[in-house]
């Protein structure tokens, strides 16, 4: 039989966040120092934007495992939905560093720090992979863009824009982060600067 934490996990990766709060909660009520259950129940309230309930939990899993990238995230989200945006920003770095060299994860931090207004660590973040995905591309440009360098945003996004045009129409179609250029339009039209 699985185990309680095991159980809560398939409810939440099935979206039942109601039985998956229950079977966390029981879990805690047996052990309050289990991380697994105290990430899962402060990331399932996270998602139900309960962040000053889920605030707590995820803080007390991130003293229990201090090199948690994924904890360090979360509790990072919810830091910023208080306003304390000076702690999200270092630990969303914090999260950066401590996620190894998984990109797409990196992104995500990526993102964070951007909202948070904090392009440099983005772009120490995004400088740790050698092999850049074409969202950490458009995510340099845009920490360039919010830090006033318009060349290097504008040259980026140039290097984009040519990748999209020798892409087959049908992937040029797809709803990719490049695809979706909201960001790309965004910039070229504040800089008066024209692809072509």
């Amino acid at each position: 039989m699985d185990s309680l934490v095991q159980q809560a996990e398939a409810a939440h990766r099935r979206g039942d966040l109601d039985v998956a709060k229950r079977l966390y909660t029981q879990q805690l009520s047996v052990d309050s120092q289990q991380v697994d259950a105290l990430y899962g129940l402060g990331t399932v309230l996270m998602q139900a934007q309960q962040f000053s309930e889920a605030e707590p939990l995820l803080s007390m899993a991130l003293v229990l495992e201090p090199d948690a990238a994924d904890i360090a995230y979360n509790y990072a989200i919810c830091l910023r939905s208080k306003g304390d945006n000076s702690s999200a920003a270092e630990l969303a770095a914090r999260a950066g560093r401590s996620g190894g060299m998984d990109e797409p994860f990196s992104v995500n931090v990526c993102n964070l720090l951007l909202a948070l207004n904090k392009p440099q660590l983005a772009l120490e973040q995004l400088d740790r992979f050698p092999h850049r995905s074409q969202a950490s591309h458009l995510l340099r440009a845009q920490a360039f863009g919010l830090l006033g360098a318009w060349d290097r945003s504008v040259g980026l996004l140039r290097q984009l824009w040519q990748q999209i045009r020798r892409m087959p129409r049908l992937l040029r179609r797809s709803r990719s982060p490049l695809a979706d250029c909201a960001t790309m339009t965004w910039l070229l039209k504040h800089t008066g600067t024209t692809l072509d």
